[in-house]
């Protein structure tokens, strides 16, 4: 410590409950001068204000206090510089604490599938480290088609499937084609099982808009279309949502400092596994609940089908009058349904239940028949790694590292900075939201013309305006 310099400091948190602050630190040793000067480090009479605007105004946002601070002690009080010089002590703590908890439980759900919005090649090496996978691991990527995230893909990790989130897909299309039907088109030929589905609904899309098809055949279909999916992923997931929930829970830690955002989310994902956990205490059976639900809605389709055996293969045939092939021995179905994600579809169902029927014995229950990914027993095994609490910045160890981390160099931007996700231009607001006028007629408040308002009226008529009247008494 330089000689002179106040060893004074106050760390504070926002609470659980969003009107109360934690102080997390406080060294109450001042070695200021007593000045009443503004431009002298009184570190007493800055924490009184601190205290009284927390007092007076107990949900101000940490930054706006900063702003306010500076703005009346002219000095820079910089909350990055102090966070970034304990940051290896913090990581210290936190493996110390959590030595591969998630890591742990990515594992255990037996699903190499891995949703990015980040196109950062450096976080993609140190995530096949960390998860000991690598060139020829089968992982399973979905993207939002930002640049540049399927070339730094591709490049370390050869062997993995790209899939691309099909809201971005079509959030693109309908800013050429305004036409609300073409989603349910769009929809139609993603969700296709089969290649012939497939073909058979973009025979459709053609015929409604051969512009839209010509411009989504451009996109492979392995990218986005599930019957080009292999099953190892064990989903038939379209979209990118798993990203877009956690940076919408992670959204009030963003401005944060370092240590302070890392400690937002990690206290997230605390309580999720927690609450996760009291929902797994609850459930019983051999699957999943969400697992469950979907095995008695493919049970009850499955009533209505009509299976005949031909020793290893079975023909089903649905109340619509389509036909699949079922074999049991390899678990497949012309479907794909079951290959793709690894749950059993309705055909499947019926063909066990007919096996079941004609006195076929050690025939295993339907709940066998599952991927172990959706099993009871592996959702336990997911969520028994915990994410620990951790102690306070006194009780860290100390990083033998002689070197001192500093905060990247960071460029003010024009404008005020953006927090909330960019919305599409038709995606409806939230309340506290303006709705977007954009793509809407607007109506004029004095003649009632279409097409403007009064200010931009410029004489335009109408029945009731006024001028018009007075020039037909005058005629």
């Amino acid at each position: 410590m330089k000689e002179g310099k106040c060893p004074w400091v106050i760390l504070v948190s926002r609470a659980k409950e969003k009107d109360e602050w934690v102080v997390n630190t406080l060294v109450n040793e001042h070695r200021c001068v007593q000045s009443r000067t503004i431009k002298t480090c009184n570190y007493k009479f800055i924490a009184t204000n601190i205290v009284k605007q927390i007092e007076s105004i107990p949900t101000i946002p940490s930054n706006a206090l900063q702003e306010d601070l500076i703005q009346k002690f002219e000095m820079n009080m910089s909350r990055m510089k102090k966070q970034y010089a304990i940051l290896r002590d913090y990581g210290l703590e936190l493996m110390e604490r959590n030595p591969g908890a998630l890591k742990e439980g990515f594992k255990a759900n037996l699903r190499d599938f891995i949703g990015l919005d980040d196109s950062c090649t450096w976080f993609l090496e140190q995530l096949g480290d960390d998860l000991e996978h690598f060139a020829n691991s089968n992982f399973t990527f979905i993207l939002d088609r930002q640049k540049g995230i399927i070339p730094a893909i591709s490049k370390l990790y050869p062997q993995a499937e790209h899939r691309l989130c099909l809201r971005h897909i079509y959030d693109n299309m309908k800013r050429q084609w305004k036409d609300k039907e073409l989603k349910d088109f769009v929809w139609a030929c993603a969700t296709a099982t089969t290649v012939r589905h497939f073909e058979k609904a973009l025979e459709v899309l053609k015929k409604f808009n051969v512009e839209a098809h010509d411009w989504v055949i451009q996109i492979p279909p392995t990218h986005w279309e599930r019957s080009n999916f292999s099953g190892r992923a064990h989903t038939n997931i379209l979209l990118n949502n798993m990203c877009e929930v956690m940076n919408g829970k992670i959204q009030c830690g963003r401005d944060k400092p370092i240590i302070y955002c890392l400690e937002y989310i990690r206290e997230y994902l605390m309580k999720r596994i927690c609450n996760v956990q009291r929902e797994i205490d609850k459930s019983h059976g051999p699957l999943a609940p969400t697992t469950t639900t979907l095995l008695d809605q493919m049970k009850r389709q499955a009533q209505k089908h009509m299976c005949i055996s031909s020793g290893v293969k079975n023909q089903v045939t649905t109340h619509s009058g389509d036909q699949f092939i079922m074999n049991l021995d390899e678990k497949t179905c012309t479907c794909r349904h079951w290959e793709i994600t690894g749950m059993l579809c309705s055909h499947a169902i019926s063909a066990i239940c007919d096996k079941i029927k004609h006195g076929a014995k050690n025939v295993p229950a339907l709940e066998q028949w599952v991927h172990p990914c959706y099993w009871l027993f592996t959702w336990v095994k997911v969520y028994k790694h915990k994410i620990e609490p951790i102690n306070g910045r006194l009780m860290w160890p100390k990083s033998p590292c002689p070197t001192k981390l500093l905060p990247p160099k960071h460029v003010v931007r024009v404008g005020r900075p953006k927090k909330k996700r960019k919305m599409a231009y038709d995606e409806p607001a939230t309340q506290g939201q303006k709705l977007s006028k954009k793509w809407t007629t607007i109506t004029c408040g004095k003649c009632n013309n279409k097409g403007h308002n009064p200010r931009t009226r410029k004489g335009q008529g109408g029945p009731n305006d006024k001028r018009i009247g007075d020039t037909e008494g005058k005629k």
